[in-house]
């Protein structure tokens, strides 16, 4: 494995194998974060104050909705499951980039068992678009819809 500044992590001899592995690797690195940071968001602002402070920095609240961050967090762990069988078919090879591949993808699915039960959605109901709540003039706390 050679990792180098600006450069993808050469983690077999294969190009098209190497770009499979790190384009899973920043999937996996973009889903937990979003998956992780709203979690957080939801649980000390509300769901009401998450998606309002969100609006009003960017402009916009993209993961708001919880299909959202159910599809990506999919994405995330199809992406992780092919680590693995790529990792263990590589090892059975013997090729030099099995381990550390297989590695990844037990440690992604490591953190994807702990990020998902304790920052999954908050439940209740959500409005149809963001906006609504965002420019709400309802003057409550963001807590009141928990």
């Amino acid at each position: 494995m050679e990792v180098s500044a600006g450069k993808f992590i050469d983690y077999t001899d294969v190009l098209w194998l190497d770009i499979i592995l790190n384009a899973v690797f920043i999937a996996n690195v973009i889903g937990l974060s979003l998956w992780v940071s709203w979690g957080f968001k939801e649980r000390r602002q509300g769901v009401r104050g998450a998606v309002r402070k969100a609006f009003e920095k960017a402009g916009h609240a993209n993961g708001w909705k919880p299909r959202t961050r159910w599809t990506l967090a999919g994405v995330a762990l199809a992406g992780d499951v092919t680590l693995m069988v790529i990792g263990a078919v590589l090892l059975t090879a013997a090729d030099h980039g099995g381990g550390v591949t297989l590695g990844w993808g037990i440690a992604y699915a490591a953190l994807w068992l702990l990020a998902i039960p304790l920052c999954r959605p908050v439940g209740g109901p959500r409005p149809p678009h963001s906006k609504d709540w965002a420019e709400s003039d309802d003057g409550g706390s963001s807590r009141t819809d928990r």
